[in-house]
């Protein structure tokens, strides 16, 4: 997903960031996701850098059986989708690239547990960031990815999940 409220385009802005901190891709998908309750879409969790456990909703923090160790393992930003049962690990994308199969498994590790339908969400700063992963993207997941991309579609096995 590419940041809302960034330049896109294919430059991008001289002073955005080679790759998005959690701190600020959270309060870019923060807005998001805050007062879209009738969707039945809700902001569970925000890493905040000095405040490792700021639960932004701790009521439904629990309803959703997360539980984070002492240290910061979690993901960025969660988002827990009622209809649909499932619970998003939204990251901010590291310098490296995606995440890798070690991290993974120690997200399924932590939320496992909860019962839902785990999606994992890399979050870009623009395209060209976006780009550079795409190589890894593709192996990862056995899809074919444009040279020139416009937008992104992602899918969960047989589920669309929207565009990017």
């Amino acid at each position: 997903m590419f940041a809302r409220g960034v330049d896109h385009s294919e430059g991008g802005s001289s002073q955005l960031p080679r790759h998005l901190t959690p701190s600020q891709m959270a309060k870019l998908a923060a807005p998001m996701f805050s007062g879209v309750e009738s969707k039945r879409h809700y902001a569970v969790y925000w890493l905040r850098r000095g405040r490792p456990h700021d639960a932004i909703d701790a009521a439904m923090f629990g309803f959703v059986r997360v539980k984070l160790p002492s240290r910061d393992k979690g993901s960025d930003f969660i988002v827990w989708r009622e209809g649909e049962g499932q619970l998003y690990l939204m990251e901010a994308c590291p310098s490296y690239g995606l995440v890798d199969l070690t991290s993974k498994h120690g997200l399924v590790n932590l939320f496992g547990c909860c019962g839902f339908d785990l999606i994992h969400q890399p979050h870009f700063p623009n395209r060209r960031a976006t780009h550079n992963c795409f190589g890894d993207f593709a192996w990862e997941t056995e899809t074919w990815c444009a040279d020139a991309l416009s937008h992104m579609f992602l899918f969960d096995g047989e589920y669309y999940m929207g565009s990017y």
